[in-house]
């Protein structure tokens, strides 16, 4: 299978250094964003197969990045790639949030390298 092409968008350094290189060990290619704003200049700029996108974050957060991805009034250059949820909140209203913003899925932080790899395979089958 070919390598995704991965964006990461998580504002702490650290959280995304470890989703950057988690995703790298996959074998996919990774770019990275801080925040919604960055990532949708990014999403307009090139075509990615899914994003890893932190919901709490400054200047735009990633509900408010997602539903403006969802919109298809954004510019970014495909409105249904898949989004996963990079969130430190699990309850169920948190993940009814994830949803309503246009989340595909989401995984809780700090995630497992096997949580990763099965949301990107899912991902990956959701789009085929």
């Amino acid at each position: 299978m070919d390598p995704l092409r991965v964006l990461v968008v998580e504002d702490n350094p650290v959280n995304r250094l470890l989703a950057t290189k988690s995703v790298e060990k996959l074998g996919h290619k990774v770019e990275s964003a801080a925040n919604g704003v960055e990532a949708l200049q990014r999403l307009r700029e090139a075509r990615f197969d899914i994003v890893l996108m932190d919901c709490e974050m400054p200047q735009m957060n990633g509900y408010e990045a997602s539903s403006l991805i969802r919109s298809g009034t954004s510019g970014v250059l495909d409105s249904t790639i898949p989004i996963i949820a990079l969130t430190g909140h699990d309850l169920p209203e948190d993940l009814e949030r994830c949803t309503a913003a246009g989340m595909t899925s989401h995984l809780s932080k700090p995630f497992r390298f096997d949580d990763l790899a099965g949301a990107i395979a899912h991902s990956r089958k959701s789009e085929t």
